[in-house]
């Protein structure tokens, strides 16, 4: 899961294959799974299945393993509306019906 801060990764990520990582710290796991460093949060996945949706394909995933980093106070990157934004930090309890 990617940080607030990780706007231009995001970016980066949807571009050409060859330079998604270029100057991010990352690490890779014994099953060659690509992760941020300094990510809110990681998760070790396997393919469950495809499903064609129009033109598009969503993937299920299994999930196996979730770990998280320690600090939260960024909170995590939101794309909405061709734009990157910030979750509100908490609703009043007031708020929530």
């Amino acid at each position: 899961m990617l940080a607030a801060h990780h706007g231009e990764l995001c970016r980066r990520l949807a571009g050409p294959v060859g330079h998604r990582f270029d100057e991010a710290a990352v690490s890779v796991t014994g099953t060659g799974a690509v992760t941020v460093d300094d990510g809110l949060a990681r998760f070790d996945c396997s393919i469950y299945r495809e499903v064609e949706a129009g033109d598009h394909t969503v993937v299920l995933l299994r999930l196996h393993a979730v770990d998280h980093s320690a600090d939260q106070s960024g909170g995590p990157l939101v794309f909405h509306r061709s734009g990157f934004g910030r979750l509100s930090p908490y609703l009043q309890k007031e708020e929530i019906r």
